[in-house]
């Protein structure tokens, strides 16, 4: 089947968008294709092609899977919530909740490209805490929620990002090798207990549990922080209780809205 650009001759508009806007449409019909095919069914030259390629990659629309590109997380993300569904109100009760019944510091998290995007926090109540930000983006690697959401991304996906992601060394517990992160994430699984000890800030450990929406696809994750000496079993069993309420709230909220 022919696929021909929609360019349009409108001097007002941006023509380097509408190409991505054209190839983004390509692909989620088609499926995963190859820079030879793309560039003919573009009408593309290849360099030009590549750079688009990477940019849209960069922020998570694309994933290069093999030798051909599909479509990436971040696209399905901007699909994902139906007309008036507010993520963010629906996760702020629930982290309020989670961070009283933890007794530490809470938040929820969405993946964004390659990075997570704080979208509710609540602060403990302690002299000594940790505090999120709402709007924060922090790497993956080197946190709880981070490692969860990893999990949870399907093979090619979770390949893509060992590959082109640079994993800044925070702390000498940061885990920044890719055979040694995969083998944390695979230990971790999608509906396990993600885990930070002191890798991204010395002195602050990380649990964190995948959230997910009525349908089971993953939505966020939940993470609670608190500094390295309130820890102990007894927290931590503390912690994951929180965690497991908070899922299963959200989760509940989301029935039929998926």
């Amino acid at each position: 089947m022919l696929f021909m650009p929609q360019l349009s001759s409108n001097p007002g508009l941006v023509r380097s968008a509408l190409r991505a806007l054209d190839l983004l449409v390509l692909l989620n019909r088609t499926g995963p294709m190859t820079h030879a095919a793309l560039a003919k069914a573009m009408e593309m030259p290849k360099s030009s092609l590549t750079l688009l390629l990477r940019t849209l990659a960069e922020e998570g629309y694309l994933v290069a899977d093999g030798r051909a590109w599909r479509t990436g997380p971040a696209l399905s993300n901007l699909a994902a919530p139906k007309p008036g569904l507010d993520l963010a109100a629906l996760a702020r009760p629930v982290v309020r909740r989670l961070s009283d019944e933890a007794e530490e510091s809470a938040g929820f998290v969405v993946l964004e490209g390659t990075v997570g995007r704080v979208l509710a926090s609540a602060v403990a109540r302690h002299p000594l805490t940790y505090a999120y930000r709402v709007g924060q983006r922090l790497p993956l690697h080197a946190t709880s929620w981070g490692k969860v959401l990893l999990a949870a991304m399907p093979e090619a996906e979770l390949e893509d990002y060992l590959a082109r992601t640079s994993r800044e060394h925070f702390t000498p517990h940061t885990i920044t090798d890719a055979a040694s992160l995969r083998a944390e994430i695979e230990r971790t699984g999608p509906d396990g207990l993600g885990r930070s000890r002191e890798e991204r800030h010395l002195g602050i450990i990380g649990l964190a549990r995948l959230a997910r929406d009525g349908s089971g696809a993953a939505v966020g994750a939940f993470n609670v922080a608190l500094p390295s000496v309130r820890f102990s079993d007894v927290a931590e069993a503390r912690i994951v209780a929180a965690l497991d309420r908070a899922t299963a709230s959200l989760a509940a909220q989301l029935v039929g809205r998926a």
